[in-house]
């Protein structure tokens, strides 16, 4: 509850830095005036589409044993997940998101692998975690302060493995595509549970950049609740983070390292769940990648999965893709300054 009530503190301080710069004289040369270190990584503000596509696993898809010969998580509990975000800022700078999240969380049915004339399988029971929501926000206005709300669908699927977009099917193609072993979901003899829900947030904004805008520090505090007809999946989380940019001109790549913190009060535990996520990220034009690590590190998991107990890193592979903007500029052009959102 400290880390909660640090947080939420955040939130309320009269803390604030923004800076700003004038390209009226004569030091200020076109490609300062137009770099906005980073943008890569973060949503466009004029009226582009970004899709972001991200893929979660406990261990790293394998990479992480082939490198150390150890395992960063153990395929089971909270596995692995699929996410897909498409979004679009209007004139007015407000932020358009549809979300659609799978994700699935497993537990052994026996501690043996079974052997059949295919190799190897094993016994799981399951449960799939799909949402699909609709998010707005105003962040991209360049306010202090900014909000979020959304609404959307979720369900909690223990019974079926359905189309390669869904997270428990998706586990069983990656499984059986790298020759690890097959995962047989069984059913548990829960029901398939379906709810809606509404989420709300208010959040405080911070940026620094540098005089000549190759570095840019983004800061954030972020106070929001989700509330659903399935009231186990309810909660209220209190977080901050902050990310760090450099990128050399308009046109170099880009590189991002951030990290962030939050807490959760929810219905299946005593104590708030606390997570800790860092992430490092590279970019360029209108592409970009990034690596994220997220661990829970004290206090009870929000568990209305069934199967959300054990405590392994989830990674995240996100792959961010900017559609209709112009990369290209052509030399010789008419240049007029114009404001840049730092969101």
């Amino acid at each position: 509850m400290k880390s909660f009530l640090i947080l939420l503190s955040l939130m309320i301080s009269p803390l604030s830095y923004s800076a700003s710069y004038s390209c009226d004289n004569s030091d200020c040369n076109k490609e300062i005036a137009e770099l906005v270190a980073g943008k890569v990584f973060e949503d466009s503000v004029n009226g582009e589409i970004d899709v972001n596509f991200s893929l979660l696993n406990d261990n790293a898809y394998g990479a992480y044993e082939l490198a150390t010969g150890d395992k960063l998580g153990n395929d089971f509990g909270n596995t692995h997940g699929v996410l897909l975000e498409i979004s679009r800022t209007d004139s007015f700078k407000i932020n358009y998101k549809f979300v659609y999240f799978s994700n699935l969380y497993t537990e052994r049915q026996s501690e043996k692998y079974n052997s059949d004339p295919y190799g190897s399988t094993y016994d799981q029971y399951f449960t799939e975690e799909n949402i699909i929501k609709v998010v707005v926000n105003n962040k991209a206005q360049g306010k202090d302060k900014y909000i979020e709300v959304g609404v959307g669908i979720i369900e909690l699927n223990h019974q079926d493995v359905r189309s390669f977009l869904s997270a428990a099917q998706q586990q069983v193609l990656m499984h059986d595509a790298m020759g690890s072993y097959h995962p047989n979901n069984l059913e548990s003899g829960r029901e398939n549970e379906l709810g809606g829900f509404i989420e709300a947030g208010v959040g405080k904004q911070f940026i620094y950049q540098a005089d000549n805008r190759k570095i840019r520090i983004v800061g954030d505090a972020k106070f929001s609740g989700v509330l659903s007809t399935i009231m186990d999946t309810s909660s209220v989380t209190a977080s901050a983070g902050v990310d760090a940019y450099y990128q050399a001109s308009e046109r170099s790549w880009a590189f991002k390292a951030g990290t962030r913190v939050s807490s959760t009060i929810h219905r299946t535990g005593e104590a708030p769940m606390h997570e800790l996520e860092a992430s490092v990220g590279i970019g360029k034009g209108s592409y970009s990648f990034e690596i994220m690590l997220k661990k829970a590190f004290a206090g009870d998991k929000q568990n209305y999965q069934v199967y959300n107990y054990d405590n392994d890193t989830i990674v995240t592979l996100n792959f961010h893709k900017v559609f209709g903007g112009n990369d290209d500029k052509y030399e010789g052009e008419s240049y007029k300054t114009e404001y840049i959102s730092p969101y």
